[in-house]
């Protein structure tokens, strides 16, 4: 995608960021599902991922609905999978998001909107706009 339309357009918006990543395997490796080796792969593939990555992120949208809102809509979603997602693994998760997102010290070297969110901002336009205001004043 990036050497695609790298010429024509210097906005990229994903919807999730290999910078959170290492917040996923981060927590399997905690809770031991994952081994020391795997671990070890991961993070040299990490370290070699963060040097050849084209591009850096000028922006995070830092969506955050509350953990009960998050709990609803894995309920509601019914993906196979997701059934055993339980309340302890979604603090844990928020946990390390907000680490990475909100601490002044973490290792984010861009600016970082947080929105707050429990509204199915898909649907609602109110929401869209000020999301897209916020992210215009930033950028």
């Amino acid at each position: 995608m990036w050497e695609k339309h790298s010429k024509t357009t210097d906005i990229f918006i994903c919807e999730r960021s290999v910078m959170s990543d290492t917040i996923f395997m981060e927590t399997l490796y905690e809770q031991k599902h994952i081994t020391d080796m795997e671990w070890n792969h991961y993070m040299e593939w990490w370290n070699l991922w963060e040097r050849i990555v084209p591009f850096k992120p000028d922006l995070f949208v830092y969506l955050d609905p509350s953990i009960e809102e998050v709990m609803s809509r894995v309920k509601n979603r019914n993906r196979k999978g997701e059934e055993g997602i339980g309340l302890d693994y979604q603090l844990l998760l928020k946990s390390k998001h907000d680490k990475m997102f909100l601490e002044e010290n973490n290792n984010i070297k861009c600016k970082i909107l947080h929105f707050p969110i429990n509204s199915d901002f898909k649907n609602d336009e109110q929401v869209k706009i000020e999301l897209s205001d916020k992210i215009e004043k930033m950028i």
